[in-house]
């Protein structure tokens, strides 16, 4: 199953943000960092919360831009990679990042010089809820052209023929996978998985045809996440490119993660049983930290609760 956890960033504070990343990592197939957002017409009330928490505190663009930055130079390289260090022996974890943004945020920014800054620090992916899928055609040739990864999102009121364009799209420009929302609304935690949400599942699996490899594919030599040498990553970001199998990996890609509401082991297996490839997880790890009081009590509880979702 494909792990991908949502991180709001600068909540509660860009230091515990790189602390809470390095201990996703070693369990994560990519990594969504939330840009927080005044508006965030997408986001349930744990993950607005979180947001205006990190904007109190005065979280910038620049600032997250700087954090991946710092993360890609200590225990990490250009293509994603954060170093894990066990029992003295050199292993390396391959996680790509994506960005979770509104569209506001980088059209004031500057949409050339945003997705320029993404490639420049090493974010691979952007998932963007208020812009459709082909609405801003010219923005999406920008991203290509940058190899910047758009991921779009599916919705259980989307129709079969939309939904096969959204797929044929995503397999066309190698997206890592199509984000399929699991209930219309917005994302928190839910008590189980509706039948109406499994039913969709199944029937976008339909469209999309038979489920990917549960993992994805990561550097060069196409190996996974959760197996990569250094010396593979060596050769990958000598090539300079920031992730190759992430940008320009398998055509015939229908990988499906389903988001929104997620917050159990059980849940993810039900959606993996309806034809999902993976699960992302946001409003349940900002639940935990939120709990605690000690920033090492909080990423234990979290370490834990991913460790049991790879079980």
């Amino acid at each position: 199953m494909i792990f991908i956890p949502y991180v709001c960033c600068g909540d509660p504070s860009i230091e515990f943000t790189e602390k809470l990343v390095r201990t996703l990592a070693p369990h994560s197939d990519i990594i969504e960092l939330g840009i927080p957002f005044s508006d965030p017409i997408a986001d349930g009330k744990t993950i607005q919360a979180a947001a205006n928490r990190s904007l109190a505190n005065g979280t910038t663009i620049e600032q997250i831009f700087e954090m991946v930055a710092r993360l890609r130079e200590n225990g990490t390289n250009t293509n994603g990679t954060i170093t894990d260090i066990t029992n003295g022996t050199d292993k390396v974890v391959v996680v790509p990042f994506v960005f979770m943004t509104y569209f506001n945020i980088i059209y004031a920014y500057g949409c050339e010089m945003f997705l320029k800054r993404m490639k420049e620090t090493g974010v691979q992916g952007l998932i963007i809820p208020d812009l459709p899928f082909g609405e801003d055609v010219e923005f999406e040739k920008l991203a290509e052209s940058c190899g910047i990864s758009i991921i779009n999102l599916i919705a259980p009121n989307t129709t079969n023929e939309r939904a096969e364009q959204i797929l044929e799209n995503s397999r066309n420009t190698n997206a890592p996978f199509t984000y399929l929302v699991s209930s219309a609304g917005t994302t928190g935690t839910k008590d189980g998985v509706s039948p109406e949400s499994t039913e969709f599942v199944k029937r976008i699996r339909l469209l999309a045809g038979n489920q990917s490899d549960r993992r994805v594919p990561t550097v060069s030599s196409g190996v996974c996440a959760h197996s990569v040498t250094t010396s593979q990553i060596v050769d990958a970001a000598s090539s300079g490119v920031s992730d190759p199998q992430f940008v320009n990996g398998n055509k015939n890609n229908n990988r499906l993660c389903v988001g929104f509401g997620i917050s159990t082991k059980e849940q993810a297996q039900e959606y993996v049983k309806a034809g999902a490839d993976g699960v992302i997880v946001g409003s349940k790890i900002i639940e935990i930290y939120n709990k605690h009081e000690k920033q090492q009590d909080a990423l234990k509880e979290i370490e834990g609760f991913v460790r049991d979702l790879e079980k």
